[in-house]
């Protein structure tokens, strides 16, 4: 298991964040932008760049209406989110080159990139799992067995869960003890 470096943001600015590039992308779509698609990918790359807690739309809900609806926190991966906005930033980038380039294989593109956008709207995050997979031993059946190869062989050996520290700093924890402080919280 690899630890987690946490991240607070907003809820709302999270949400914003996931279902406003879904929807550009929707848009981009239906009217037939590219420059639209582009934008996404550069929103996403930058995302990728600046981290989350300072990615372009989780920075503009809090500066606008985060101060007016603060709403809860989010508790995230750093890494992890870092990854998915990398790995949308080259899926959209990709979509983006398409379009210019052969028009009709760039909207069936886009219209793969937009469903899972939407899917990650909706909270199912394809680069999330994926990051998840890479990970962790205990992804799915295939990646379980992971645990059973020789030492040698192992790209991420087991660490213990007994919520220690990294080598790193004090803000990194593994991902049960995050758990565990956040059902003391509540």
């Amino acid at each position: 298991m690899i630890l987690i470096k946490p991240v607070t943001v907003q809820r709302g600015a999270f949400i914003f964040c996931r279902t406003s590039l879904a929807v550009l992308l929707w848009l981009a779509l239906v009217f037939q932008a590219p420059a639209l698609v582009v934008a996404t990918a550069v929103i996403l790359a930058a995302s990728a760049a600046l981290t989350v807690s300072r990615a372009p739309m989780i920075l503009l809900y809090s500066w606008s209406a985060g101060r007016v609806w603060p709403g809860g926190f989010e508790v995230l991966d750093e890494r992890a989110m870092r990854f998915a906005h990398g790995l949308g930033a080259l899926m959209t980038g990709l979509c983006a080159v398409l379009l210019y380039t052969s028009p009709r294989a760039g909207y069936i593109t886009l219209v793969m990139v937009a469903l899972f956008k939407t899917a990650g709207a909706c909270g199912f995050c394809s680069g999330l799992k994926l990051y998840g997979c890479a990970t962790n031993d205990d992804c799915c059946a295939f990646l379980a067995k992971r645990s059973d190869w020789p030492e040698g062989l192992r790209r991420f050996p087991k660490q213990s869960n007994t919520g220690a520290r990294s080598a790193r700093g004090p803000e990194r924890t593994d991902a049960s003890s995050l758990v565990s402080r956040r059902a003391k919280r509540t």
